[in-house]
């Protein structure tokens, strides 16, 4: 998740507001981390509610915001509690998602447990460079789209926050006493990177089995062992600094040495960060490799689709946009199977949603209904807006052909088209109904055309 700005506010006397981090491309004419934010807005709902607040925009708009003086343009925000403060992330060139948001408020929570550790607020103000450490770790972690790249910056976090010679990440491999190094930084042997060790006789092992940053003096002795696993090959001398910090429950440690670790609980928190967004990323990939995803299109499948199809319904009420649906249908499906068979036919399928894929918006949804059925979500796209649409897929498909026996193939398509200009009238099912009735129709006036209900 990539995001503009970050910012930190904490409070002060009498319930006043100063900002503490500002992080991310700054405006000229922002607010000096220290001084109080002027104007409240939003900040002054959340602190009275103890509730996030999301701002989403269809397009750039120059927004008031709490940590500059002039408007900032911006596509969406969200404000949420942290004990002490109000953490703020905006975006400039997209909306937040709702699982963006969830992430940012869940990490919210995680930084209010971390503040607790803390006897005052102010005086975690007071130590700017550690907080601004934090947040900034923070945001990196938050920017990874993947799991790699989350490990990479925790391991890098960790090495500059804590001037260490070296830094690396080892995580656990499932079902196994084994671990394998993902990132590495600093003087260490790059060929430690993607090697797997042994890992239940380390420290490494020690550490993620007992959830406990090892050793416990953080000096080396030799009388430890091994660092990683037999045969690691880490070049460390007896008596230099050293500190291994679990990630999560059983996901890895962070290993580094010959720096100062007076601040470990900053470490800590990024670890525990980490393990968070790991499992959040490992849930998403499970999630849509097991239980939204077609396995012959790559479409979402029906389940699939009438719960973004929903999600799409809510989100389109809240702004007032209208909602349009495809309903894509093979012509002569079954006379393909029968002819040439089903891998053919399975050909022609993939074909039709690589056509529906490559012509939609990133907003827009579209799923496999069943058998050679496809559906499409439009969200803010009225009736003649959805009816281009499906022209386009229509004669994409037309003038397209694939190999069938030695032969090419035409495909085409039939397509029904409906638009909600209320949403909350009909629900998902009713709109698909409306569609199909009007897919029907276009097959019966002879297949190859599009047709909107009512026509």
């Amino acid at each position: 998740m990539r995001l503009s700005r970050v910012a930190l506010f904490s409070f002060g006397e009498k319930g006043s507001l100063q900002v503490a981090c500002l992080d991310g491309e700054i405006p000229e004419d922002s607010t000096p981390e220290g001084n109080p934010v002027q104007e409240l807005g939003v900040l002054g709902y959340v602190a009275s509610t103890k509730k996030p607040y999301l701002i989403t925009m269809e397009q750039k708009v120059p927004t008031r915001v709490p940590y500059a003086a002039s408007p900032v343009p911006l596509r969406a925000a969200v404000a949420a509690p942290v004990d002490g403060g109000i953490l703020w992330a905006d975006r400039d060139f997209s909306e937040l998602t709702d699982d963006e948001v969830k992430l940012i408020v869940d990490l919210c929570a995680f930084i209010e447990a971390e503040q607790k550790r803390l006897a005052e607020l102010d005086n975690a103000v007071k130590d700017a460079s550690g907080l601004g450490a934090l947040v900034e770790g923070i945001r990196s972690l938050l920017e990874a789209k993947s799991e790699r790249e989350c490990v990479r910056a925790l391991c890098q976090a960790g090495f500059e926050q804590t001037r260490s010679r070296f830094a690396l990440v080892a995580l656990s491999l499932a079902s196994s006493e084994r671990c394998i190094v993902v990132a590495v930084a600093g003087d260490v042997d790059e060929a430690l990177l993607g090697a797997s060790f042994v890992s239940s006789k380390s420290l490494t092992g020690l550490a993620i089995r007992n959830m406990a940053v090892v050793p416990s003096r953080l000096v080396y002795s030799p009388a430890n062992g091994d660092i990683v696993g037999e045969g690691d090959g880490i070049d460390i001398k007896d008596g230099e600094s050293l500190c291994v910090v679990p990630i999560g429950q059983s996901v890895g440690a962070l290993v580094m040495a010959g720096g100062s670790y007076e601040r470990l609980h900053w470490v800590r928190s990024l670890c525990d960060a980490t393990a968070l967004i790991i499992e959040r990323l490992r849930l998403q990939e499970r999630i849509s490799k097991e239980a939204m995803v077609d396995g012959l299109t790559g479409l979402y499948n029906r389940n699939a689709f009438f719960k973004r199809f929903r999600e799409i319904l809510a989100l389109c009420g809240r702004k007032g946009d209208p909602v349009s649906v495809l309903m894509i249908d093979a012509d002569h499906f079954k006379s393909i199977n029968d002819h040439f068979g089903h891998q053919v036919g399975d050909r022609a399928l993939r074909f039709i949603a690589e056509v529906i894929a490559k012509n939609l918006r990133e907003s827009d949804v579209a799923g496999r209904y069943g058998g050679e059925e496809f559906s499409v979500v439009l969200p803010a796209t009225r009736l003649e807006g959805a009816k281009l649409v499906a022209e386009r897929i229509r004669r994409l498909c037309e003038t397209g052909t694939i190999s069938a026996g030695g032969q090419s193939l035409k495909i085409t398509v039939s397509v029904g088209v409906t638009a909600q200009e209320r949403v909350g009238v009909l629900d998902a099912e009713d709109i698909v109904r409306r569609a199909d009735e009007a897919l029907y129709r276009a097959k019966s006036l002879g297949r190859n055309r599009t047709i909107a209900h009512g026509e």
